[in-house]
Formats: structure tokens, C-alpha cells, sequence
């Protein structure tokens, strides 16, 4: 596949891990490069996912350009690393290129956002959390910042109106500088940059505009949450997920979390796991939450994550934000990205093209590892999402 000559080896480093040519060897070895805490997996006997092979790969569709493609050429323009469907729970078609493999881990980047989203629904139906209350209920250290009166709901749905900029090629950008503070690019520190990831989030306390009116797509918003989680939970995200996804979802690697220098999880984009235990969790969520007769997340709070109300769909809808642009019947619940509000369709997204596409209706799960050149390319991002959607209906009939 293209964008790249060969896989890299260092000299990808923290300097230039997220830059071609080692970009893709860094997605696939981060935690080489940074701390990361484990993620435990079951230690109990672990069962393969079933297999019922058909090639797919010269399924035609239309393109959102208009041109006719195949998802064999829809991989190949999206560099992809890694592609799996999931049909019924069987796995349809599974593939690995540029080093990965069945044992490889991979950086899914803001692809942690839907985890902790789905974390947080645990702790709903435990009880454990009220999406009413404001964050300064769970953080009374954040009484002065901007997020102190958003409700865990504005939140979760990235709502609030904490000015932060998301613009991932200026360096100078809200973003970059987080990634400073929780250690992804020290070399470019400067004092006047906090270091960690709390100290980072302190020092927001500016107001775009008004919580709960209007969606944008700001990543310090599950900073905020997996805080959240943590207090509720009484226990590390790491040690959360391990016990409420990798043991019921008999995972069969552990996984790793990216750590700041002070040990604070990057809960948002720090995720790095084999592209099979990611399909599991497509699957578990595919599944009304339920795994082998265990509910591993309320059903409910899937149903209202897949088909939101009219908090979710109008601020979307009064979003600049160029990614609720791209889909007609688009959405964002939960840390989730809603495609199809009819049909209730949806998939978790990160940066170069990580994507976990779930389409209950169709009984149909597709996870895909990437390592594309820019950060956002949303040209790719319609593409493939055209490509999943397609493969979807054709394996449905």
C-alpha cells in the first residue's frame, strides 16, 4: 500500500513519531517510545472469535466523489494497516499489512474516546454517576476553570463551552500544546506550557460560548471525563477497563494506556490494543452491551447512545465543525459518532484513519488501523465510512 516506501524504524522518536516516514511504525510501537500502563487481559481460557471467510475485497461502491471503487482500493487510498469484519460474530475478513499482525498492537488515537464512553455507562447503571451533576461535583479542584458548571452530560457529548482550539496541524494550537503537557512531544515544551495532563486542564478558563448549546469536537472533554472516572470508579482507567472490558470480553492480549510523566492516563487518544480485542468491544456494543449473557454495559444506555434525543441531534446540528458536516444524519453521544440516526449506525474515530464501525441492524462490526499522512483527512474519512456502510448492506441481503 502506498504513502509510505517501507516501514520505519527509528528514527522515529518523540521528536517526529507523528510524521512520515516513521509515523507508521510509531502508531504501532508507542509504547516503546512513552510510558504506558497495562491493561490486563482475562487469565481465564479465552475463546477465538469464529471464522466464516468471504472475499470482499472487489465490492464495488460509489464513492462520495461520485466515482465507482472496490474496498480493496478504498484500503489501499486510506493506508490501511490493519481491516477486520465481523458478520453474526464470525469473522468475514481479516487482513494485515506494514508489520501488523494478529499480536501486533496498534494506537487507536481518539478510538479511546468510545472505551471511556462506554465506561462511563457501566458506572451509570451501577448507580455510580449522575450525568446531571456538574463536573466541579466529582473535581472540586476544577472550581475555577471553565469547566467547573458543565454537566457530565455537556461532557460526554462535547457540549461544553471551554474554548480549545483542535487544529491539529497548527503547532501553536490547543491540542499540540496538550500533547506537550502529557509528554507526546517534550522536545517542543516550553515554560510556558504546564506540564502534565491536570495542571493542562487547570489552566482552561475561557468560555466560547454557553454550556450545552452547541456541539464541537474538543478532546480535553474526555480529559475531564476519565478524571471523572476515576474518582466514581475509585480505581486508575487502566484497571477499569481491564476489569469491566478485557476480562468479560475474554480479550485475548492486554493492551496498553499512554501515561503522563506524573502517571495521569491520556484517556483520549492513548489507547494501543490488537485489532481483534478491538472488534470484541464493537461486538459487545453491537450487541446491546451483552457478552456470553452478561450485560457488560446497560442496554439502555447503547439504545440512547444509537438513537439520541433532541439534546444530542440540535447541538449537532448548530456545530461548525467540519466533521458534522460530512453526515446527513450524523450525531455525537456518548463519545460516540453517530452515522445514521435512523438506523442507528455509529463508530468511534480517531486521527490517520482508526475507525470502529458498528451497524447493529445489519448484525455487522468493521475495525480498521491506519496510519494516514495527515491527522484529519476528511476526504478519507467519507471514503472509508462510504466503503464500511457498503459492506454492511451487501453482507446483510
Amino acid at each position: 500500500m502506498g504513502h509510505y516506501d517501507a516501514l520505519a524504524r527509528p528514527p522515529a522518536d518523540l521528536t517526529n513519531w507523528f510524521e512520515a516516514p516513521g509515523k507508521r511504525w510509531a502508531l504501532q510501537h508507542l509504547c516503546e517510545l512513552a510510558p504506558c500502563a497495562r491493561i490486563k487481559r482475562s487469565a481465564q481460557s479465552l475463546n477465538a472469535l469464529p471464522e466464516q471467510h468471504e472475499d470482499i475485497s472487489e465490492l464495488a461502491f460509489a464513492a462520495p466523489n461520485g466515482t465507482s471503487t472496490t474496498v480493496s482500493e478504498m484500503l489501499e487510498k486510506t493506508a490501511t494497516d490493519a481491516f477486520l469484519v465481523l458478520h453474526r460474530g464470525a469473522v468475514v475478513s481479516e487482513n494485515y499489512w506494514h508489520g501488523m499482525g494478529k499480536d501486533q498492537w496498534h494506537l487507536i488515537m481518539s478510538g479511546t474516546k468510545s472505551y471511556v464512553g462506554a465506561l462511563a455507562g457501566a458506572l451509570w447503571g451501577d448507580g455510580q454517576l449522575e450525568l446531571t451533576n456538574p463536573v466541579v461535583h466529582y473535581l472540586p479542584d476544577f472550581a475555577k476553570s471553565a469547566f467547573a458548571d458543565a454537566s457530565v452530560r455537556d461532557v460526554l457529548d462535547m457540549r461544553s463551552g471551554i474554548r480549545f482550539s483542535e487544529d491539529y496541524e497548527d503547532k501553536s494550537s490547543d491540542v499540540n500544546q496538550l500533547a506537550k503537557a502529557v509528554g507526546w512531544a517534550p522536545s517542543r515544551q516550553d515554560s510556558a506550557t504546564p506540564k502534565g495532563l491536570i495542571p493542562f486542564l487547570l489552566s482552561l478558563d475561557k468560555l466560547a460560548w454557553p454550556h450545552g448549546t452547541r456541539f464541537h469536537y474538543r478532546t480535553v472533554h474526555t480529559s475531564i471525563l476519565a478524571l471523572i472516572l476515576e474518582q466514581v470508579g475509585g480505581a486508575p482507567i487502566a484497571q477499569q477497563l481491564s476489569e469491566r472490558f478485557w476480562d468479560p470480553l475474554n480479550c485475548t492480549h492486554d493492551a496498553m494506556l499512554s501515561v503522563d510523566p506524573f502517571g495521569k492516563a491520556y484517556a483520549e487518544a492513548g489507547l494501543s490494543l490488537t485489532l481483534q480485542d478491538w472488534a470484541r468491544f464493537g461486538q459487545m456494543i453491537s450487541q446491546e452491551g451483552s457478552v456470553g449473557g452478561h450485560q457488560v454495559v446497560p442496554a439502555a444506555w447503547i439504545a440512547e447512545t444509537r438513537y439520541p434525543d433532541a439534546t444530542a441531534i440540535a447541538p449537532f446540528t448548530a456545530s461548525n465543525d467540519p466533521k458534522s458536516k460530512l453526515f446527513t444524519r450524523g450525531f455525537y453521544r456518548n463519545q460516540w459518532w453517530g452515522y445514521d440516526s435512523r438506523r442507528g449506525s455509529i463508530f468511534a474515530w480517531g486521527v490517520s484513519g482508526q475507525t470502529l464501525f458498528i451497524d447493529p441492524a445489519a448484525e455487522i462490526v468493521i475495525a480498521k488501523m491506519s496510519s494516514q499522512v495527515r491527522e484529519e483527512d476528511h476526504d478519507l474519512l467519507a471514503l472509508q465510512l462510504t466503503g464500511m456502510a457498503h459492506i454492511s448492506k451487501a453482507l446483510s441481503v
